[in-house]
């Protein structure tokens, strides 16, 4: 039987003109999806006993870059803030959701430009203060499918994954509008799955600008 555990959720409500929060997370189980070589989630039941009252407990065990997270500045910064550093504040901000569905059907490799967010800001207008962005590649919907999700059967051989990505380029704009909190994508990674380098996750742990992967985005493109 699947145990499971819900660890992260991102809300969403009124920045997206939504009547309630959406959650953008997937569960923590057996099916968790986690970068190669990752200890995978377990769940242990330590005990479950009608003593005088119920009482329960549990274990669990999970590697960092799995299932959906947020990945500290930390992560790509040695003097970035760890997760315990970032303001509360920083964690609440104005979402700008980017639908990236049809470029990144006809390229798995797609990067996103400077291009992609000028365009965003001529419909929308300019990104608001306090920003986390959300690329939507349309890949939450492979997540139950791990060879479809990194491109590869191989999935523990990171240089066959194949997956969209934000562009060097497209991360240093962002950090120069000096709005920006945050960026999330609902693939592995911020960084396409052939980069090397990760060059997108360096430039904004640089500024303490953290990541959310693996967000389990709704088949209908939220709003803009």
């Amino acid at each position: 039987m699947v145990r499971s555990l819900l660890l992260s959720c991102l809300s969403l409500p009124w920045v997206l003109g939504l009547s309630e929060p959406q959650d953008l997370s997937h569960s923590y189980d057996n099916t968790t999806l986690y970068w190669a070589f990752s200890t995978p989630f377990s769940f242990t039941k330590v005990v479950t006993a009608p003593l005088d009252q119920w009482y329960a407990a549990n274990e669990f065990q999970t590697a960092e870059h799995g299932g959906t997270h947020l990945d500290a500045p930390y992560h790509f910064n040695y003097n970035g803030w760890q997760v315990g550093d970032i303001p509360l504040h920083r964690l609440i901000g104005r979402a700008v959701l980017l639908d990236l569905r049809q470029k990144a059907s006809n390229d798995s490799d797609y990067l996103v430009s400077v291009e992609d967010f000028e365009d965003w800001e001529e419909q929308q207008g300019p990104i608001p203060d306090g920003a986390v962005i959300i690329m939507d590649f349309g890949w939450a919907s492979k997540y139950k499918n791990a060879s479809e999700y990194f491109g590869t059967p191989f999935t523990n051989n990171t240089e066959l994954y194949h997956f969209p990505g934000l562009s060097e380029a497209g991360a240093q704009w962002l950090v120069d509008t000096g709005k920006v909190f945050g960026v999330g994508t609902d693939t592995a990674s911020i960084d396409y799955g052939q980069s090397k380098d990760f060059k997108a996750h360096k430039v904004l742990s640089a500024h303490n600008i953290y990541n959310l992967e693996h967000l389990a985005l709704p088949p209908t493109p939220l709003p803009p």
